[in-house]
């Protein structure tokens, strides 16, 4: 991405065209256009800066000088590849769903949030209606294979909390390499396992390092029954 390109980015976020901004600093018709084959003085481009509210060392060269505390969030986001950009919006988006109260102390209204599938991509979160909880939850997804069988049936709701740790043998949902994987987490000082129940599916085994990779979208919240199921499978060593 060029100069002119960021600064068009920039400004399009901020609901100014290119043309809006040459002329609230002044310049002539299509100066910043210009500026792709001819450089500008640093004045100019100072000027363009100050008036979209982002550091010149950005707008110059496409990078964040580094350990800078003055940084807010939203420029630290875009230093972010699209990747990492993903799974923010994935995270963010998460974060803001709220479950509504149906009057009763036992059950609650979740929103439906997408499906977690080993066979097919995230598409992000996609708001797919309520279903009625009793689990103490903030929201639900949908199982999309048969990883996690006999515990988890495809299309079977999976309710989560969002910031619940995960302890050795929790099942939790994670996003790595573009999918939402339902799994067991188990935990020893040296290697992180993310293990289906269906034996067809592959387990993925992590270092501790390794594993700061996979986002923990949140904590399955079991019934009794199937921390009944789960126990069965249950091996405290990886």
């Amino acid at each position: 991405m060029q100069l002119v390109d960021r600064i068009k980015m920039i400004a399009a976020k901020q609901g100014f065209s290119l043309a809006q901004v040459e002329q609230h600093l002044g310049f002539g018709i299509r100066t910043i256009y210009k500026w792709d084959k001819n450089s500008p003085s640093i004045e100019k481009v100072l000027a363009v800066a100050n008036f979209l509210q982002v550091p010149l060392s950005w707008l110059v060269t496409g990078k964040y000088e580094i350990n800078t505390s003055s940084n807010s969030f939203l420029e630290q986001y875009e230093m972010l590849s699209d990747r990492d950009k993903e799974k923010i919006d994935h995270f963010m988006e998460i974060c803001l769903s709220k479950g509504i109260s149906t009057g009763s102390d036992s059950y609650r209204q979740l929103p439906v949030l997408g499906y977690v599938s080993e066979t097919s991509p995230a598409e992000g979160v996609h708001f797919l209606g309520y279903t009625q909880a009793e689990a103490d939850a903030d929201y639900a997804l949908i199982m999309g294979d048969s990883s996690m069988n006999p515990l988890l049936q495809q299309g079977d709701y999976i309710f989560l909390k969002k910031e619940e740790p995960l302890s050795h043998g929790d099942v939790g949902v994670f996003f790595h390499e573009h999918r939402l994987l339902c799994r067991q987490f188990l935990n020893d000082n040296k290697l992180v396992e993310l293990r289906p129940l269906n034996a067809r599916f592959p387990a993925g085994q992590y270092s501790k390092e390794a594993f700061t990779s996979v986002e923990i979208t949140g904590k399955v919240i079991l019934s009794q029954s199937q921390k009944e199921i789960l126990a069965i499978f249950f091996d405290p060593k990886i």
